[in-house]
């Protein structure tokens, strides 16, 4: 955890240092952030620091910090730390120039030295409403502004592993009309949104046993993190109810394209969406994921398989995760949601199998939402015994199960508590299901191959025994579970 930390430090430090609302000075924004570092594990300095007039210059600065899997440093400059005269207090002349070195403790990289460049920038901060001063009168917490028009992080050089094969490689990132607002304590707790114009990306390797190109653009990003507590700060390698790590990120659109090429063969593919947001968070002892796409396509070749490529579109696309980390001695809310709307894939796939276009082959959809109540028993942020299951559902409720595609439809919904007898916890409850187009589906499996006629009589046995006809091919049923462990569909127990 200590790593992402130290690399938030250095990203922030790079395109956003704090801000800060009532007459601080240049000195005291310094110690803030000199504090900050220290408490964040990362050693801070300035090289031939001085003060001229009223602001503090340096040639340069220093950022360090040593992780389990290497060492990150970060330099730059000349700086200076100046009176703002606008309604933020202090302001940061930064250097266009900086370099970043990652020293690597394992991987067939030994380092890696990038490249900074950052045009336009404007550093602001003020001391935050509210903030207390400590007896030199340095905040506690501060508010910063961030803009820059342009940034630029370039390959500049590397390093192999000793005994590694040789590698050539190169990674390029570019940063347009970025910008930020936050808040920065003291401790190393921060709070920060922003936006970016677009981000372009290019990375290319080439070993001995292949090569890769890849390049990407995206365009109107969002971003916002949050992060507090013990675990976050460097003091406990465990997660616990203080603890915060919240980060989101979206874009209003993307395209990207990739090839890969070795001794099995080529590999290329270019994709594209018209939108995607991502958001994971841990807070109150608790973790939340969420992510989802619109207007996705992908468009894949290759020469080692079959078929020479496949092409896949999704309309709408997500993934919403919730539930607890920390145990209770009450239950806690879990949620699982699941969305894939209107799928579909190449004709050059549907060939494989399917070559006559037997199967209707209309756009997929499969949808889930769930959600419980569990009894969590272990601490999931640290070390697990695994001599019990971690945790023990209450209940269930199955809110909405869809799913359509190749012609049949499925719906489901349902509620189930569960009696927990030792390890084994008994379900009691009901759900219904319907289905259609089965009939219609198992001919056209039987027409393409898939199953055989001999099949279909036990298939439409069961179907007779433990759902009743709802329609044209439809049918439905109610599936019930008992306390003594009896499961029923339709009436008819499950032997």
């Amino acid at each position: 955890m200590r790593h992402s930390v130290s690399a938030a430090l250095i990203l922030m430090t790079t395109t956003a240092l704090p801000a800060f609302a009532q007459e601080l000075t240049p000195a005291q924004a310094l110690a803030l952030i000199e504090q900050a570092a220290v408490s964040m594990n990362v050693d801070f300095k300035l090289r031939n620091q001085r003060v001229e007039g009223d602001a503090i210059v340096a040639d340069g600065f220093k950022y360090t910090a040593d992780e389990e899997v290497g060492l990150f440093t970060f330099t730059g400059g000349p700086i200076a730390l100046r009176p703002s005269a606008d309604d933020y207090d202090v302001e940061i002349d930064w250097p266009e120039q900086s370099s970043i070195r990652i020293d690597s403790r394992e991987g067939e990289l030994e380092s890696l030295t990038f490249g900074v460049e950052m045009l336009g920038t404007d550093y602001r901060f003020r001391i935050a409403d509210g903030a207390q001063r400590d007896a030199d009168g340095v905040p506690e917490l501060i508010d910063y502004t961030f803009d820059v028009e342009s940034f630029a992080m370039t390959l500049l050089e590397f390093e192999e592993a000793v005994g590694e094969d040789p590698v050539d490689f190169d990674l390029n990132v570019l940063l347009s009309e970025l910008g930020s607002v936050g808040t920065w304590a003291a401790d190393g707790d921060q709070s920060m949104s922003g936006s970016i114009g677009s981000m372009v990306t290019e990375f290319f390797v080439d070993a001995v046993d292949g090569r890769s190109r890849s390049s990407s653009r995206s365009e109107g990003l969002s971003f916002a993190l949050d992060t507090a507590g013990p675990l976050i700060r460097g003091e406990t390698e465990t997660i616990g109810p203080d603890d915060v790590l919240r980060f989101s990120f979206s874009s209003s659109g993307s395209q990207g394209s990739a090839e890969f090429g070795g001794p099995d063969g080529n590999f290329s593919y270019q994709t594209s969406s018209g939108g995607t947001a991502f958001a994971v968070g841990v807070g109150d002892g608790r973790f939340d994921f969420e992510a989802g796409a619109s207007a996705l396509n992908a468009d894949i070749a290759f020469d080692m398989l079959p078929v020479p490529g496949a092409a896949f579109a999704v309309e709408e696309m997500s993934l919403d995760i919730s539930g607890p980390i920390l145990p209770s001695d009450e239950a806690q809310a879990a949620s699982l949601s699941l969305g894939l709307e209107r799928l579909t894939v190449s004709d050059t796939l549907w060939g494989l199998f399917d070559p006559q276009a037997v199967l209707p082959r209309d756009p997929a959809t499969l949808i889930a939402e769930i959600s419980a109540e569990i009894d969590l028993q272990e601490d999931l942020g640290g070390m697990m015994e695994m001599d019990q299951p971690p945790f023990m559902p209450r209940s269930i409720q199955i809110e909405r199960l869809e799913a359509d595609a190749v012609g049949a439809a499925l719906m489901a919904s349902g509620a189930f508590d569960f009696i927990v007898d030792g390890f084994e916890p008994i379900p009691v409850g009901k759900a219904t299901v319907e289905v259609s187009g089965i009939n219609q589906l198992m001919e056209n499996l039987t027409q393409i191959g898939v199953i055989t006629s001999s099949d279909l009589l036990p298939v439409r046995m069961m179907l007779g025994v433990f759902m009743q006809p709802n329609g044209d091919d439809s049918y439905f049923t109610e599936i019930e579970a008992a306390a003594d462990g009896l499961i029923s569909a339709n009436g008819v127990p499950f032997q």
